[in-house]
């Protein structure tokens, strides 16, 4: 063959590999693009026309949700800017909402009650005053404030947003709290932990009336988890909308503070539940590598936050948890949202687009559409396709003050896993459990709030610290705790003791993940006053745990003596299990407990390693 022909040949063969490319890519964008207008859909025609509020559900008696309308007001004007509606009647829709929330809607401190009436605009189902949901009701006013510069929008905007007294939220504590009732007051529950509201702390800190304190932001626990490969931080429940909601406005691509890569977080995060959907797939025949998504959602026996970890799942599958997964894993997320519309059809697709969830395992199958699902997978497509969302929140001052002041920084951050291993030693002493602790000579675990710190609120080391102990010999494993408690509180009686101040242990013997609840599993719980209660097992485990302790000026020491017989362990040189030590502090000035905890890996539920020596 002549060299001419060579090289047309070769030239035929690269055309056809492009086209074939484009035309895959295409189908990509088609696809992508009626994904998005489907679930823009659910907010033009789910909305009341005199109030603009959108509603929670797509069911005919479904309230409000003030954290759809700020997706809804986003999906708007991202609306308008692909010719999906004009530009008059979307910013007529935006006006129109944004004065019902200065004029119409009840607030408390700028606030606004979780769920309302879309056409009274009274509170509805006894609701609180949510943070969050404010906060996302915000964050998509802001996107509407930024979209429609110099307008009355963006005024309306400013006043909405410097009202809010995120102060007020505090409640004298480090972290916000999770809303109010005029009933109960102050919701006990905090957002002390990595989750959806990152987007809530960065439009606090940035408030230009009301900020709070960039150290709220450090108070904040990232959990350090691994699963299968993929190391990232998570809270319990470690559903998958925590690791997207915040980036849905908040563009952290390319940039991290000292503790994190918030973008490559979301990532690893997303790939780990794809792939406990994998690993999980032989027992639940809903999942496979393009059927993943464990997320809140509705589900056969109600709404239920699904998560990877052993007893939080059941073979339901949320669309928008693959949906907002679009930009952070896209060779994965589109193949498996075309794949679920093609395999299952008119089950799962419908009006406006995918429903809330489905569950082929169990034969169940949504017909409802839920709001907050529908914009995560308008905001995050559209995020994937042009980065529209990302542009113009992005312009807002306040938000950039915010990321400066709590240390934002180009380039990437590698996360490691902190090691969590640890030896005991078996001991040649007669140990006598007096709760002295006179005869341990071993190294301890230890617990602070710096290292540590599970959930909640304390004002340091002295507030609430500790050592954990460990030795054995053939009868038994003894456990020893020197607490550092600057108030004890020990009031309850058996499986109450953990709400009040109380040392954990928990123990997997086969060191092959800790199953919530099972018997074979063990969460044993010793008091301050020499209680013991051991929860999976339902009783105070009688004679086979031996436990004595002191309470003194400055805390209080517990030693146990915990029959291996119990633990369903055989005890000799080298043998190796999971463990992990908790400490418990109920400070009745606090508003929420604080728990250190030395290694709880929650999508395995992993502890940490001890090896008897």
């Amino acid at each position: 063959m002549k060299f001419g022909n060579i090289f047309i040949l070769c030239l035929i063969f690269i055309l056809i590999g492009v086209t074939m490319q484009y035309a895959e890519n295409n189908s990509d964008e088609d696809f992508l693009d009626m994904v998005e207008k489907k679930a823009f859909l659910y907010f033009w025609d789910e909305a009341d026309p005199d109030t603009g509020l959108v509603k929670d559900r797509s069911t005919a008696d479904s309230p409000s949700s003030i954290a759809a309308c700020g997706f809804g007001l986003t999906a708007i004007c991202i609306a308008e800017k692909r010719g999906w509606v004009s530009h008059e009647d979307a910013y007529k829709r935006v006006l129109t909402m944004l004065e019902t929330f200065e004029k119409k809607l009840e607030n408390k401190k700028g606030f606004y009650y979780h769920f309302v009436n879309a056409d009274t605009c009274n509170r509805a189902d006894n609701s609180e005053i949510s943070s969050i949901d404010t906060a996302l009701f915000l964050a998509g006013a802001l996107f509407a404030g930024e979209y429609f510069k110099k307008t009355e929008a963006e005024g309306i905007v400013q006043r909405l947003y410097k009202r809010v007294d995120w102060k007020w939220m505090l409640n004298k504590g480090k972290t916000l709290s999770h809303g109010w009732t005029p009933e109960e007051g102050f919701i006990k529950d905090r957002w002390d932990k990595y989750s959806e509201a990152m987007v809530m702390y960065l439009l606090a800190i940035g408030s230009s009336k009301h900020s709070i304190p960039v150290k709220c932001w450090d108070s904040i626990v990232r959990q350090i988890v691994k699963y299968e490969g993929h190391i990232f931080v998570t809270a319990y429940p470690n559903s998958l909308f925590i690791h997207q909601y915040s980036h849905a406005w908040v563009d952290f691509r390319n940039k991290h503070d000292k503790y994190l890569d918030y973008w490559e977080n979301s990532v690893q995060a997303a790939e780990a539940n794809r792939k406990f959907c994998i690993n999980n797939k032989e027992e639940y025949k809903t999942y496979s590598e393009n059927e993943w998504g464990l997320s809140a959602s509705d589900g056969p026996s109600g709404y239920f936050a699904y998560w990877p970890a052993a007893g939080q799942h059941d073979g339901t599958i949320c669309p928008y948890a693959i949906a907002g997964s679009v930009p952070l894993i896209p060779q994965f997320a589109i193949p498996s949202l075309k794949y679920i519309k093609e395999k299952y059809g008119d089950k799962v697709w419908g009006k406006y687009g995918f429903y809330s969830a489905f569950n082929s395992h169990r034969d169940w199958w949504s017909k409802e559409y839920i709001g907050i699902d529908q914009g995560i997978t308008m905001l995050m497509i559209e995020n994937y396709r042009a980065d529209t969302v990302w542009e113009y929140f992005m312009r807002n001052k306040n938000i950039q003050d915010a990321m400066q002041s709590v240390g934002f920084v180009s380039g990437k951050k590698v996360l490691k896993l902190p090691p969590r291993e640890t030896v005991a030693e078996k001991t040649i002493k007669k140990i006598v459990i007096d709760g002295s602790l006179k005869e341990w000579d071993v190294k301890p675990i230890e617990l602070s709030p710096e290292e540590n710190m599970e959930s909640g609120e304390c004002d340091g080391s002295k507030d609430i610290s500790g050592r954990a102990y460990f030795t054995w010999d053939k009868d038994y494993l003894y456990a020893g705790f020197d607490v550092t408690d600057d108030k004890v509180v020990c009031l309850q009686t058996d499986s109450d003791i953990y709400k009040d101040d109380v040392v954990e242990l928990f123990i997997d013997p086969e060191f092959n993940d800790l199953v919530w609840g099972s018997r074979e599993d063990f969460q044993i719980g010793f008091t301050p006053k020499g209680d013991t209660w051991a929860w999976f097992q339902g009783s105070s485990a009688g004679d086979n745990i031996n436990i004595k302790s002191k309470i003194n000026n400055d805390g209080y020491t517990i030693e146990a003596a915990i029959k291996w017989q119990f633990l369903n362990i055989v005890p000799e040189k080298g043998k190796s299990f999971g463990i992990s030590p908790a400490i418990h502090d109920k400070d009745e000035s606090h508003t929420q407990e604080c728990k250190l905890n030395w290694y709880f890996n929650v999508p395995g539920i992993k502890l940490g390693k001890i090896t008897l020596k």
